[in-house]
């Protein structure tokens, strides 16, 4: 049963669906607007899944080593992945391929796209955090945020970036690179995550 993912409607507490692996073990999975489920496997292979059958519909191929994040843009349509080869990959969902593959200078343990167009996306390793425009995913205009400690987790707004790392700091930075405030929370824990709550009004 180890290699059986179970999805669960909140609602009724029940089973819905079920996803035998098929390459690997799935180490991080992420939904995709309401059509579709990733799911990155230590193989370096990512599923793909319909959500109204849960049946596979793409294999995405090219990492070399495992997968160690997903990114699914607001849209739907695309998503970005990083992996132990030290690659960055832009996916295509609509036609199931690479639409851009990078190198990073080490594993990129995290990744995101900025809340709620996904205008830019961010990456982080150890302790920076480089973030670009969508327009610009070869890197030419890297913003890099140097940190004291081991980042843990960010979050991107449409225009600011938000850190938490082990000393259980919090950092708020424009896209310039600017530190427009932290608060230090000396002797306490380190921050493991954060999450951006966006009201519709």
């Amino acid at each position: 049963d180890d290699e059986i993912l179970r999805i669960y409607n909140l609602f009724t507490f029940r089973q819905i669906g079920e996803v035998g692996v098929r390459r690997g073990t799935i180490n991080v999975i992420r939904f995709c607007g309401n059509k579709h489920l990733l799911c990155g496997s230590t193989d370096g292979s990512i599923a793909v899944y319909r959500t109204n059958d849960w049946e596979c519909v793409h294999i995405l191929g090219g990492h070399k080593a495992e997968i160690k994040s997903l990114a699914s843009h607001p849209s739907g349509r695309m998503a970005l992945s990083t992996g132990n080869d030290r690659t960055l990959r832009l996916w295509d969902l609509t036609q199931g391929r690479a639409a851009f593959i990078t190198r990073t200078k080490g594993t990129a343990n995290i990744i995101q796209w900025s809340s709620p167009s996904g205008l830019h996306y961010g990456f982080s390793i150890a302790k920076v955090i480089e973030f670009r425009p969508i327009d610009d995913i070869s890197g030419n205009h890297v913003v890099s945020l140097y940190h004291d400690a081991l980042v843990l987790d960010f979050t991107l707004t449409e225009t600011q970036c938000i850190t938490a790392d082990t000393s259980g700091s919090l950092r708020l930075w424009s896209y310039s690179g600017d530190l427009l405030w932290i608060r230090i929370r000396t002797g306490l824990a380190r921050i493991k995550s954060l999450g951006l709550f966006l009201p519709h009004s």
